[in-house]
């Protein structure tokens, strides 16, 4: 550890240290709590919290005015669009001073969102984050690359960046020349660094640094944290070829925070239960999701009190682990396919897992990007950023074919390059269709 990093980890314990142990208290807690989900004290600990925040969201926010805090199905299923159109109703009436943090989210899925969060929830979501970052060997201070949409900061905002080693990799600008310059930064630094953000944004990063030869040297990098998006089924190997490092996957949203995270070698996603309660409801009803069954990632927070947030539909989907007796375990997530709204269906309209696409495309290194996109019922474009070969062309589409239905119309489009969102992240599935609309 060098001179810099000791001396930041030194000054966050002494201000802790100040301010009564707060973070490092929570951190423990939640450190405990990952280590035995099933302890009979976190259970009952997870119980307390989830009906103090029952009983607080139905007395003092309107929306969930009426509902029983000894039965959670009586509160409603929220989302996005419905807290946007009815903001007032779900903040509390407790809260109501200038303390409050306004976070919002790009967004990128056609859907901008604003929620607030009190002090007690900010104070959590960092502890959350140290807990979490621990588990996969990276601490305060350590150098952090962070690949991201990053703005222009200047003044306080530029000086915070550099107290926290924060190096950021805009990922809208990340072509050969900006990977060179960052690698050769890593190199020479005596710390290893940790590397955090988009996981299209680190499988670009791994490409360009392979096909350039870069060679890092031996501890360059600490850990490798992929975010925001569903990594590909080969990143984890791409990862530990280029930087020799494994990687690890975290499930978190700008208005919650950390929900779960996946460890190196780990197969499923051990879900924050030291800060939420999770249900997987029924895609189509407001019941639970079978084991094994695709649901959809319904979150409750046990620590925002200024806007309660209970059972709130992520838009996301997921399965729970099973296990061998054939009962779900509600402490793990088996996988996360991301955006309901970008499931694809058969040409027979069943219900698909997403993760064939990258069965697929994998085989093709030769391409560098893809996106696949069902136009309609039994439609789908394959774009390709890649150079023309129709033999190859043919074999893709067949492919694609075997997963899809024999029926499926494929239509091949060559570009340049597939676009960045504005939020940063690239899009590799694209749902137009869904057999109810």
């Amino acid at each position: 550890m060098t001179l810099p990093v000791a001396a930041r980890q030194t000054a966050f314990r002494l201000v802790d240290t100040a301010r009564g142990s707060r973070t490092r208290t929570a951190v423990e807690e939640i450190t405990r709590t990952l280590a035995r989900p099933g302890d009979p004290a976190s259970a009952e600990l997870h119980a307390r919290r989830l009906r103090g925040m029952l009983v607080h969201a139905a007395t003092t926010a309107r929306a969930f005015a009426g509902c029983s805090p000894d039965d959670l199905a009586s509160y409603p299923v929220t989302d996005k669009n419905i807290i946007r159109e009815r903001l007032d109703d779900y903040r509390s009436s407790a809260h109501t001073d200038g303390k409050l943090r306004r976070v919002s989210t790009s967004g990128s899925t056609g859907t901008p969102f604003a929620s607030f969060q009190d002090p007690g929830k900010v104070a959590r979501n960092s502890a959350d984050t140290i807990a979490f970052a621990r588990r996969i060997g990276y601490d305060v201070g350590a150098p952090v690359y962070y690949f991201t949409v990053w703005p222009a900061r200047r003044g306080l905002a530029a000086v915070k960046q550099r107290l926290q080693n924060l190096t950021p990799v805009d990922v809208t600008r990340l072509d050969a020349d900006q990977v060179a310059q960052v690698a050769r930064r890593m190199s020479r630094a005596g710390d290893g660094a940790n590397l955090i953000g988009y996981a299209s944004a680190i499988e670009q990063f791994c490409v360009l640094v392979r096909e350039q030869g870069i060679s890092l040297p031996s501890g360059a990098v600490n850990s490798v944290l992929a975010t925001s998006e569903a990594p590909s089924p080969g990143l984890a190997a791409l990862v530990e070829s280029v930087l020799r490092r494994p990687l690890s996957v975290r499930y978190s949203n700008i208005e919650n925070g950390i929900l779960a995270q996946r460890q190196p070698g780990a197969s499923s996603y051990q879900l924050n239960t030291a800060s939420y309660h999770v249900e997987l409801l029924d895609l189509d009803t407001d019941g639970p999701a079978a084991p094994g069954e695709p649901g959809r990632i319904v979150v409750t927070d046990l620590f925002n009190r200024a806007m309660p947030f209970v059972r709130y539909d992520t838009g996301d989907v997921g399965y729970w682990h099973v296990g061998a007796d054939g009962q779900a375990d509600t402490s793990r997530l088996a996988g996360i396919e991301g955006r309901r709204s970008d499931l694809i269906y058969d040409a027979d309209d069943a219900l698909l897992s997403t993760h064939f696409v990258a069965k697929v495309m994998n085989e093709y290194v030769d391409v560098r990007q893809y996106q696949l996109v069902q136009t309609g019922q039994g439609a789908y474009t394959v774009r390709l950023n890649a150079p023309q070969d129709v033999a190859r062309d043919e074999r893709i589409a067949a492919d694609f074919r075997r997963e899809l239905g024999s029926g499926a119309q494929l239509t091949i489009e060559h570009t340049d390059e597939i676009p960045l969102l504005a939020s940063g992240k690239r899009r590799r599935i694209i749902s137009n269709w869904s057999p109810d609309r």
